[in-house]
C-alpha cells in the first residue's frame, strides 16, 4: 500500500508537534510483527498508530489491536488504510487516558514523550513491549556499566524489564524521514528482589551528579558498607544488582 497518495487524497500533512513519522517499509513492518511474536488472538495495545501502517500489519497477523491516538484529524486516513480489518481506538493522550488491557504493547512511540510513556507502560501488567524508539534512547536502554550511555534511565528500564535490540531502522523507512536513526527494542517484564522505591531513590541520588564518587553522592550513607559497595567508585560503574543491594541496605539501615 502506498501511503503518500492516501495522505494527499485526504489533504493530510504529518504534524511536527506530534512527531508524526509513518512507517512505510513493508520489510520493517513485518520484522516488528515477527519481533513481537504476534499470534492470532493476541491482544495488542498500539500507542500512536498515526496513519495505521503498523496497525494494519498487526491486524493482518491476527492481533486484536486497540490503539490510542491523540490526533483525531488523521481518522479518515486510518480508516482507509485499515479497510475492513478490525481494530479499536481510543482518541486521546496516551499519557493521560486509561490504557486498555492487553497482552503486548507494539508501538512506534512518539519520540518527544518516550521517557514518560515508558514510565507509564513499564508499570502496567503487559507480557511484552516491542517499541520503536530513537536510536540514542535504545542505546541508553541497552547500555552496560562503565559506558557513557549508562545512567538512571538505563537502570529504570532494566529494573522493570529485560531489554533486547530487535532491529535497527533506517530513516528511509518513514514518511517523512525523521532527522534521527531509530531502533526497535523488545522489553520483557521481570520482577526484582529489591524494593522499587528505594532502588529508584538510590539511583536518582547516585546519578544526580555523576562525576562524584558514590560515597559523596549518597552522603556516605552506611548502606554502602552494608551492601559491600566501594564508596570510591562512581555510579556509572555499578551494576543493576549492586544498586539492588544498595536499595536493600538503604531500606534496612535508613
Amino acid at each position: 500500500m502506498k501511503l503518500g497518495p492516501i495522505l494527499r487524497a485526504h489533504g493530510f500533512s504529518p504534524k511536527k508537534r506530534y512527531g508524526q513519522h509513518f512507517l512505510v517499509e513493508d520489510r520493517i513492518l513485518a520484522a516488528i510483527v515477527q519481533a513481537a511474536a504476534i499470534r492470532p488472538g493476541d491482544r495488542v495495545l498500539e500507542i500512536g498508530p498515526g496513519a495505521g501502517t503498523l496497525t494494519r500489519a498487526l491486524a493482518e497477523a491476527g492481533a486484536r489491536v486497540h490503539a490510542v491516538e491523540i490526533d483525531r484529524t488523521i481518522e479518515p486516513v486510518l480508516r482507509e488504510v485499515m479497510g475492513d480489518l478490525p481494530y479499536e481506538i481510543t482518541w486521546g493522550d496516551a499519557l493521560r487516558v486509561p490504557l486498555p488491557s492487553a497482552d503486548k504493547v507494539v508501538a512506534n512511540l512518539p519520540y518527544e514523550i518516550t521517557a514518560p510513556l515508558l514510565e507509564r507502560l513499564l508499570t502496567q501488567p503487559f507480557q511484552q513491549l516491542v517499541l520503536m524508539v530513537q536510536r540514542e534512547v535504545a542505546e541508553r536502554m541497552l547500555a552496560q556499566p562503565g559506558t557513557r550511555s549508562y545512567g538512571a534511565f538505563t537502570l529504570f528500564v532494566r529494573y522493570h524489564a529485560r531489554a533486547e535490540l530487535a532491529l535497527a531502522v533506517p530513516r528511509g523507512a518513514f514518511l517523512p524521514p525523521p532527522l534521527v536513526a531509530s531502533a526497535v527494542v523488545r522489553l520483557t517484564p521481570e520482577s526484582r528482589p529489591y524494593p522499587r522505591e528505594a532502588f529508584l531513590e538510590v539511583v536518582r541520588l547516585a546519578f544526580r551528579q555523576r562525576r562524584k564518587t558514590i560515597a559523596n553522592a549518597l552522603g556516605r550513607h552506611p548502606a554502602l558498607e552494608v551492601a559491600g559497595v566501594d564508596g570510591s567508585r562512581r555510579a556509572e560503574t555499578l551494576s543493576l544488582d549492586e544498586f539492588g543491594a544498595l536499595a536493600l541496605a538503604w531500606t534496612f539501615v535508613d
